[in-house]
């Protein structure tokens, strides 16, 4: 055998790790890694036993050269792992103050929030507990109107009505102000008693005839056999919202007719008014219970009203737990339907 610059023919490699590491391994072939007896250089050997023959033939190659071309690209490797390192944290820094600020962004918007639901709060709670103050003198002057219609001349009549409508006009939005703002701050509560329902709706129906007639609209009531006798409800309330439905509809209507009809749909109480006047276009239909919301169309211009009173009938029929819903056509007219539970 021959090792490195050794010429020497025979040398003695019985103690070589290969041979004892062929033995130990019971293989016909293998790879290893050690220092050589021969020549003391450490090296990467592979062998192969040859079976038919009493003989191991064996490759060695220096670490140098096994590990040239590995050496010649670790340096490219290297490189390029800490340029990617430093890509990852470049892109870590730059997520970490994205989401720091986003954070601060959604802090903020979150304070903003909790003092202006505080403040709409505060509003609502104020308007609330202003009940007796606005309405106190609103009474007084309704009264002296009211007076001087009985006491005064022709004139002064006439101007007594003029205080006395303006004066209605204006309790009425005192009072749907008032009623939408103890909504908010919930001090609305409700109160619940058994109540006749068909002589409820009659009267509801026959306080709106005088109006209907003046402008020479037909209204009628429509009322199913199957209906119960009596409605678990705030009669106050449930007058309020249907008052709000056929004033609108009268408002609303120039000729035609406007129809209250109430049927039961399951365990509700389903309550229709419908008219025949101009009708919602539909891209407004889904805002028509927003606050101070008002159809802007010229059918409609001329007719006056703060937008506040399907905004209270939503509120209230949602207070009672129950719903309501819109339909209409221009030109043709709408249909609010209203559901209340019966139980």
């Amino acid at each position: 055998m021959q090792a490195g610059d050794d010429k020497t023919v025979g040398q003695n490699v019985s103690k070589s790790p290969l041979l004892k590491y062929a033995a130990a391994q019971n293989r016909p072939d293998g790879s290893l890694r050690f220092t050589a007896v021969a020549d003391g250089k450490p090296r990467f050997y592979s062998y192969r036993v040859l079976a038919e023959y009493p003989l191991l033939v064996t490759v060695g190659v220096q670490d140098d050269a096994a590990l040239a071309d590995y050496r010649e690209r670790r340096l490219g490797y290297m490189i390029f792992a800490g340029a990617t390192s430093l890509m990852v944290l470049l892109f870590g820094a730059i997520a970490i103050r994205l989401l720091n600020g986003q954070f601060h962004i959604m802090q903020a918007l979150r304070e903003s929030q909790v003092r202006a639901d505080s403040a709409n709060r505060m509003k609502s709670e104020f308007l609330a507990s202003m009940s007796h103050e606005l309405r106190t003198p609103l009474n007084g002057i309704m009264g002296y109107a009211e007076l001087l219609q009985e006491s005064s001349s022709e004139e002064n009549r006439e101007f007594a009505g003029i205080v006395l409508e303006s004066s209605q006009h204006l309790l009425e939005l005192v009072d749907s102000i008032l009623d939408l703002a103890k909504i908010e701050s919930g001090k609305l509560e409700l109160q619940r008693t058994p109540e006749p329902l068909v002589p409820l709706l009659e009267k509801i129906v026959r306080d709106h005839d005088p109006s209907a007639a003046q402008k020479g609209l037909t209204l009628t009531l429509d009322l199913a056999p199957d209906l119960p006798d009596t409605l678990l409800c705030d009669s106050t309330r449930v007058a309020q919202l249907l008052n709000n439905l056929l004033s609108n509809a009268i408002k609303f209507t120039d000729n035609g007719e406007i129809a209250l009809c109430a049927r039961r749909a399951g365990r509700m109480l389903e309550i229709a008014v419908s008219d025949s006047g101009c009708g919602i276009p539909d891209d407004m239909l889904p805002h028509i219970f927003e606050r101070f919301r008002q159809v802007e169309s010229f059918l409609t211009r001329r007719h006056q009203g703060t937008g506040l009173g399907l905004a209270l009938v939503k509120d209230l029929v949602g207070l009672m737990g129950g719903d309501v819903r819109a339909s209409s056509e221009v030109g043709k007219g709408s249909e609010f339907v209203v559901s209340l539970p019966l139980d």
